[in-house]
């Protein structure tokens, strides 16, 4: 298992006590120290065992992409899981993994359902609240997309898990495109073009903490790197007419995402118009542009409005 590490150093003793309460121990453990500067590698060193290797990179990566890179070169077994140094799995996690591997051994990209923890609680991920009773299964390309597009993707980084091969080992994730944030998305959505679908599995694998220090999707601002024109024909190359429009509209959701994210965080912004995907998604794509020319104080108004509804139902 791959875990990079860049100043977590409150939360890395509960993700790597969490791996080694798992009821399957076959596995190695990869820390990948993106050069931290807060002792989170002296809380790694109280965990004596031989199965950690630990990695040092001298210039920390935006995202934890090029740790996670090198942690995929490095690994010696089969699959990869991967699992966030600010997050945690559940006992079972491992063992629910490799049967999934087992039942599905075409498949060469795994998932499953995860909890999201913040401050008000916990909450299952909504694409496991929505199929956990059909059990194990495969997913299409179309479906990621068609349920990615409804807000219910089945798979996040920290219960993610990859087999090993060429694709995989020659740049998962995108270092070098300069990008942020969004790199983990872009490396699913690379999977699943790539290899047409995944397997998923009906349990809940990890844990996912909204409440973490250092979180890049806290601070760091959001860029198209990862769809522009020249990504988009990298992915579509293969699919079908139906495919390509499922990403386009899902590259347009991303964007839509990224600008709303950036005009939240007060920071600078692109022109959403001139990068959205208008052929095949014209409806949402006047909807989407419509959204960038509303003043400030108007959005504003409308949320603080919502959030009074909210609270009155």
């Amino acid at each position: 298992m791959v875990v990079p590490i860049h100043n977590k150093k409150p939360h890395v003793a509960r993700a790597l006590s969490s791996v080694y309460a798992q009821s399957c121990q076959d596995f190695e453990v990869l820390i990948i120290d993106d050069a931290s500067t807060d002792g989170s590698l002296e809380v790694v060193s109280r965990f004596e065992d031989a199965r950690i290797r630990v990695l040092q990179r001298s210039t920390p990566g935006p995202g934890g992409y090029a740790a996670r890179n090198l942690g995929i070169c490095e690994a010696r077994g089969t699959w990869i899981a991967f699992l966030d140094a600010d997050d945690s799995w559940r006992e079972e996690h491992l063992a629910s993994v490799r049967r999934l591997a087992d039942q599905f051994p075409e498949e060469n990209f795994l998932g499953c359902g995860w909890i999201i923890k913040d401050e008000d609680g916990e909450r299952e991920d909504p694409y496991y609240r929505l199929m956990r009773e059909k059990g194990s299964h495969r997913v299409p390309l179309r479906s990621y997309l068609e349920h990615s597009l409804a807000g219910c993707r089945p798979v996040h980084t920290t219960i993610s898990c990859v087999k090993k091969n060429d694709f995989v080992c020659s740049g998962l994730f995108p270092e070098e495109k300069k990008a942020k944030r969004g790199g983990d998305l872009h490396a699913w959505i690379s999977l699943m073009c790539r290899f047409r679908s995944m397997a998923w599995s009906s349990h809940v694998g990890g844990i996912y903490y909204e409440d973490s220090v250092n979180m890049v999707t806290k601070t760091a601002p959001s860029s198209t790197h990862l769809l522009e024109r020249d990504v988009y024909r990298e992915l579509s190359s293969g699919l079908d007419r139906g495919e390509k429009l499922l990403l386009r509209r899902y590259f347009n959701r991303r964007l839509k995402t990224s600008w709303v994210g950036n005009f939240n965080r007060r920071a600078k912004n692109f022109y959403l118009p001139g990068k959205l995907y208008w052929r095949g998604d014209v409806v949402n794509s006047l909807r989407f542009s419509a959204r960038t020319i509303v003043p400030r104080p108007v959005v504003m108004l409308m949320k603080h409005l919502r959030g009074r509804r909210s609270l009155k139902d």
